[in-house]
């Protein structure tokens, strides 16, 4: 009797896991978007004109490296930006690793508001509000800098995009 419940107790808190586990997925999937195309992730100021960027990737170890890859992207920046005012946010050229972030900080987005605004056709307001309402605030929104997707960014642009022709 006492292994039958034994048994069950850790059925049961297997499959409240597994529970928890599916409907965090399927949130996650819906609020952030990971699985945007890759069409319309935007990876870098290579990318079509209208997306949003996100971090540069670096595949070494070495700091040198890390910082060449800062100095070019702020130049690509420079360049694609003519008239930005200001320095481009960290979260714009301090790259991350081989695997990538989709988030990037909000005043990153922000900065290239005017940019896809001006690609896109759509107003600057709408933008800013677009990277507000995707922001959140660290791990569950609980606290920690503000940070939007990309990914789910750029699929809302295209969809208001399209939506318009």
């Amino acid at each position: 009797m006492r292994a039958l419940r034994a048994a069950l107790g850790g059925l049961a808190a297997i499959l409240l896991a597994a529970a928890v586990a599916a409907s965090f997925s399927a949130a996650a999937s819906a609020l952030v978007g990971w699985m945007a195309p890759p069409a319309v992730a935007g990876k870098a100021p290579g990318t079509p004109a209208g997306r949003f960027w996100e971090r540069p990737l670096v595949y070494s170890r070495q700091p040198a490296a890390a910082a060449e890859v800062a100095r070019r992207r702020a130049a690509e920046i420079a360049r694609a930006m003519p008239g930005q005012r200001g320095a481009p946010p960290a979260s714009l050229t301090a790259p991350v690793g081989p695997v990538g972030d989709p988030n990037i900080a909000v005043g990153a987005a922000l900065f290239q508001v005017p940019r896809v605004a001006r690609a896109t056709g759509l107003s600057p307001a709408y933008l800013r509000g677009l990277v507000q309402l995707g922001s959140a605030r660290g791990l569950f929104n609980l606290g920690g800098p503000s940070y939007v997707n990309v990914l789910w960014l750029n699929r809302q642009v295209a969809a208001a995009v399209s939506s318009r022709h």
